[in-house]
């Protein structure tokens, strides 16, 4: 019964407007189901929440680390093309560590503005026009 209900809706519809309206289907299954509408609208309230909650962890951790790592001097040399400095055991993977590299050695993770560029990336990757 139903199935007929909603071909017969849609077979008016179709034929007095040429935009496409689920509001045939809802009356013919008698449903108001907006989920995925309040979904999307829901995103950007969604999103950091949901990323707060990955990076709340990491910042923990990063902390952890950071303090372990002011107990013993700062090395003198890194890693190459992303190796870790404990795997660089010959010359030519390692390399004379920056200024840059060693106030980071030092610093800890900001939350606040590691939240803001994932939030930005995240929403411009879901809402992309």
């Amino acid at each position: 019964m139903r199935a007929l209900l909603l071909a017969r809706a849609l077979a008016a519809h179709s034929h007095t407007s040429s935009s496409y309206s689920v509001t045939p289907v809802k009356c013919a299954l008698n449903s108001q189901a907006y989920g995925t509408f309040l979904l999307n609208m829901g995103l950007p309230l969604i999103v950091p929440l949901i990323a707060a909650l990955f990076l709340f962890p990491m910042v923990l951790i990063s902390k952890c680390v950071i303090a372990k790592n002011r107990a013993h001097p700062i090395p003198h040399y890194k890693g190459k093309c992303g190796i870790p400095r404990r795997l660089a055991i010959w010359w030519c993977t390692r390399e004379a560590m920056s200024e840059k590299d060693i106030a980071q050695y030092r610093e800890p993770v900001d939350f606040l503005s590691r939240l803001v560029a994932v939030v930005i990336f995240m929403l411009f990757t879901l809402c992309t026009s």
